[in-house]
């Protein structure tokens, strides 16, 4: 419920606050955003975020699915694109949270559409913020809840301080990135032309960055004086627009990255592009042109085609004609670029917007938005068409009418239909029409089955069918052997009959192999079809191993030949049968190539591991990450042998008894490289050693993390003092954590949960570099030395505890004068605090001095009705205090001394349900937002108006009773 209880300011009333900036293209308005979104402060404020790029042909449920998406929420494959679905999976998602949401880049919104979007989006909690940034003033006024934020070019000086950062690689005279020293003679001749050009760019900051990053390039005079020359400055409405500055720009490109370049402009404006999807559509159409160096990598092997592809895509990324977004891998083109792209496509590139009637008849490239698409699809050479890709929603569109309609452009190398739902189950047949596809994109469409006639295309490169359940596929899909890259689930992949015959595949999500004596429950594939399968790379996965009848079997899939390949993982099931163990010869026949970086094994039932791993012979220099998942591993061998191994984990080992020499092997230095070691849920694991003398043991090691573990002690020798982090969890049976924290100087992170442990000593001394510690689940904790030492502790959360000590080993003469010299000295720069006291505790503050850095305290259930003068007054000393909580409380009254916190912005009360009043100096006058829960005597003297301290309140903007909000 929301209720005003006075007159509002500005639009104070609604639930949602959006807030529009506005602005000309290129001012810098998706800058500001960011700016906004990666905020600290603004973070904490929410406990969702989500930012969504709006498309050109960005149609209401694809906002809805990207806005869900974005929020963090996966979409199944198969998860129904209706818009009463998404509607409701975005109000499950954003229920009872505070998101911030920027939606970037609106500009084609009516006011309908608008309302139906908001009364989702006031699902969420209150306080919750959309950010807008649009180039229509209109659209600012109709959706603003807030002042419109309009942001204008920049003064003169701003400009040329930013340009000047650009031109000049941001670096200091004589230090520039790829560049001979500039005499300060030339940085001042190439400063003057400089000016001159910036004079040109109207305090723009896009065309700022764009034209000084193409002249960094080269800090040569007749460079910067050719770009000044530019006949792009000339052009009708140069003064009005930046296209001239990228014009420039564009003109200094080779001739097949202008060609690259073109071909985005078919793709709507704010399209976000994914860079190996592009790379692949430029490939197929033959757009990258390797010099011949690439020519000569290309024919070695040593280089794809679709790795200069990448390479020809990082120039223009570089050149700022594609702005990187918030996901990896993904890009934007702003839209004034991809208006230079449309001026320069001729009439070759084209994209056809939904209100258009007729295609273009001389187009070789088309985009078409398919929103209520009433065109004519036929145009006066349609021999000429080489890309057909469909955007937002074709609400007639079925299989037949894009057979009947595809058939005719019997020349396309690209065909990108992904998202068109298809209103039946009948398959697309157009392959015996276009046997020049190199590209197709089928993904999220629905359709349910592949005709035979597909697998005629023998050209195809890249085919994606992600979202698409089949029973069945065609018995020939592996004549399809140009196929380089099939997208696909794992249950779609194990469908293809004959695998092994698409050498040229370059990825699979799961090779999962095929049970013989199960063939109808599992499907998959014989692993002797991996033989040829030698372009490979990246992350293979290797299921259902106990399939694999025999070593001969093994040894055909040679994966020692798929040097591409950087990760390897090899599962089997847990499922308890007669006869499925997995042969040890099997394990030793699936050796991989010695450039393996990554290796996993979950599930397998070896009693050791395989000896390839650890073959000086096989050399596995760059193996730098294992992790193992093995029920029936019964000795760790020598994997402190491996030389570069860098992260290592173990987990659900339950018949491990004991590490020792035999994990750390014969070498002086054991686990050179290795940062970070994980042990979890070893049930039988209760010793430790690190055996026989050696020079050096984890010399490297950062993070060490146990959970679930029946440790009795860690090694107390130097082995793990190079530690940064200590993570120990439901791990009580370890007896001397306080003996090894000794010997931890470099520990910045100690977090112990769920310890279980009567009494703790830590000598603090030791731990000057601490800067986390987080200890929970200790009853009586002892803290030798106090907190002094931990001179640069920022966060400390100490849970489930019933005392918290203090001792000192010298006593000083006059203990009142050592009381005041440690709260000066101690817990200086701490800025969160969390006490969460044990049932039966009866101190309700430990003595943690001044903490005049601290910003957010939370004490939770402590014993104390009523605190006392002394601890009242330390309350007062926390002048940077923003965000207090009390939570489970006993407490009858909160402190009276909170209203002279001037800095605290938010109070939070839950359930303490004895507490009977506010204090009687009231709260802070700087408070902005209380909550207060499961409190009925409080929250009944609180109410509106009539409540006994809402005089105390009424001044703070946000107050929720109980879930009811007031502001």
């Amino acid at each position: 419920m929301i209720t005003t209880r006075e007159e509002p300011h500005f639009n104070r009333n609604h639930k949602l606050a959006v807030i529009p900036i506005f602005g000309v293209g290129g001012v810098g308005k998706t800058v500001v955003a960011k700016k906004i979104y990666n905020n600290e402060s603004v973070n904490e404020h929410f406990t969702l975020k989500a930012w969504v790029y709006v498309s050109e042909c960005c149609d209401d449920k694809k906002i809805l699915r990207d806005i869900i998406l974005s929020f963090g929420d996966r979409l199944s494959s198969y998860t129904p694109m209706n818009l009463e679905y998404l509607g409701r999976m975005l109000k499950m998602t954003i229920k009872n949270e505070r998101f911030l949401l920027i939606l970037d880049n609106l500009r084609d919104m009516t006011e309908l559409k608008w309302n139906d979007l908001k009364s989702l989006l006031c699902f969420g909690e209150v306080g919750s913020v959309v950010v807008v940034t649009t180039q229509s003033r209109i659209i600012a006024n109709t959706i603003r809840t807030l002042p419109v934020v309009t942001l204008e070019c920049l003064d003169t000086k701003s400009f040329w301080e930013l340009f000047e950062y650009f031109a000049f690689g941001g670096l200091k005279l004589g230090d520039l990135k790829d560049q001979p020293p500039l005499s300060p003679s030339k940085h001042d001749d190439l400063k003057k032309i400089g000016k001159q050009i910036a004079d040109k760019l109207h305090g723009l900051p896009l065309a700022g960055e764009f034209i000084g990053t193409l002249l960094s390039k080269r800090l040569e005079r007749e460079f910067w004086e050719d770009i000044r020359r530019s006949n792009w400055w000339n052009i009708e409405g140069a003064r009005k627009n930046i296209l001239p500055s990228i014009g420039v720009g564009y003109n200094y490109l080779d001739p097949d990255l202008k060609q690259c370049f073109v071909f985005c402009s078919i793709f709507p404006k704010l399209y976000v592009f994914q860079r190996k999807r592009l790379v692949q559509m430029w490939i197929a159409q033959g757009f990258i042109q390797p010099s011949k160096e690439e020519t000569y990598l290309l024919d070695k092997g040593e280089k794809r085609i679709e790795d200069i592809g990448e390479k020809r895509f990082d120039e223009l990324v570089d050149r700022s004609f594609f702005q990187p977004t918030l996901r990896d891998g993904e890009y934007l083109m702003h839209d004034l670029v991809r208006d230079l792209a449309i001026a320069v496509s001729s009439n070759e590139f084209c994209f056809v917007k939904s209100h258009d009637k007729h295609l273009p008849s001389l187009a070789r490239h088309l985009g078409i938005d398919c929103d209520n698409l009433e065109v004519e699809w036929k145009c006066k050479d349609s021999a000429r068409l080489r890309t057909m890709i469909l955007f937002g929603n074709w609400t007639k569109c079925s299989a037949e009418s894009i057979g009947n309609i595809f058939a005719k452009y019997n020349r396309l190398r690209v065909l990108d239909v992904s998202y068109i739902e298809l209103k039946t189950n009948e398959p697309i047949n157009v392959a015996s029409q276009l046997s020049h596809l190199r590209f197709v994109d089928l993904s999220f469409t629905g359709i349910k089955s592949i005709p035979d006639e597909f697998c005629a295309l023998c050209h195809l490169e890249v085919l994606d069918v992600r979202g698409c359940k089949f029973e069945k596929l065609p018995e020939r899909m592996n004549r399809l052997i140009s196929l380089r890259h099939f997208y696909a689930s794992s249950d779609t992949i194990s469908l293809i009959s004959g695998i092994g015959k698409l050498t040229k595949l370059q990825e699979l999500e799961e090779f999962c192999i095929e049970d013989s004596e199960r063939p109808v429950i599992n499907k998959g594939h014989k692993i002797s079809e991996l033989m040829h399968m030698n372009e490979l790379r990246g992350h293979l996965v290797l299921s259902n191993l106990k399939a694999v009848p025999s070593k001969e079997e093994a040894v055909k899939s040679q994966l020692d030949k798929k040097i591409y390949l950087k990760s390897l993982t090899l599962i089997n099931d847990y499922e308890e049968m007669p006869g499925t163990k997995v042969n040890m010869e099997v394990l030793d026949a699936l050796k991989p190539a010695r450039s393996l970086e990554t290796l996993e094994v979950y599930g397998c039932r070896w009693k050791s591991f395989p000896d390839w791993v650890f073959s000086p012979h096989h050399g596995f220099n760059n193996l730098k990450d294992i992790s193992v998942k093995s029920y029936w591993l019964r000795n760790l061998p020598a994997f402190g042998e491996l030389p570069f191994l860098e992260l290592l984990c173990f987990d659900s080992l339950p018949l491990i008894e004991k590490v020792g020499g035999e994990f750390y092997g014969r070498s002086d230095v054991v686990f050179p490289s290795l940062k970070e070691l994980k042990f979890r849920v070893m049930d039988s694991w209760t010793h430790w050693s690190n055996g026989e003398a050696r020079k050096m043991i984890f010399p490297r090691l950062k993070k060490l993390h146990l959970e679930f573990c029946k440790l009795k002690e860690l090694p107390t020798d130097s082995s793990i003092s190079s530690v940064v982090e200590l993570k120990l969890h439901n791990c009580y049976d370890l007896r001397n954590i306080g003996e090894v924290l000794q010997g931890m100087p470099s520990l910045s992170h100690l977090i112990i949960t769920q310890a279980h442990v009567e009494f703790l000593s830590i000598y603090s001394t030791p731990l000057n570099s601490l800067e986390v510690m987080h200890l929970e689940g200790i009853k009586k904790l002892c803290l030798v030395e106090g907190l002094k030492s931990l001179i640069n502790l920022r966060k400390l959360v100490i849970k489930y505890f019933n005392e918290i000590l203090e001792s000192y080993e010298v006593e000083q003469e006059n203990d009142q004068i050592s009381q005041e010299e440690n709260e000066e000295q101690c817990l200086q720069f701490l800025t969160y605090l969390h006490l969460c006291h044990n049932c039966g505790s009866t101190q309700s503050l430990p003595r943690v001095g001044r903490l005049s850095s601290l910003r957010t305290l939370l004490i939770e259930w402590s014993p104390a009705a009523e605190y006392t003068t002394g601890e009242e007054s330390w309350f007062i000393q926390l002048t940077s205090l923003e965000k207090l909580e009390f939570r489970c409380c006993i407490l009858k009254c909160l402190p009276s001394t909170l209203w002279l916190l001037t800095s605290l912005k938010k109070l939070h009360i839950d359930d303490c349900p004895q507490m009977l009043s506010l204090p009687e100096n009231g709260l802070p006058k700087n408070l902005a937002e209380l909550y207060i829960d499961e409190c009925p005597y409080l929250i009944d003297r609180c109410q509106p108006t009539e409540g006994d301290d809402w005089h105390k309140i009424s001044h703070i903007p946000f107050v929720r009773l109980d879930g009811n909000t007031y502001l």
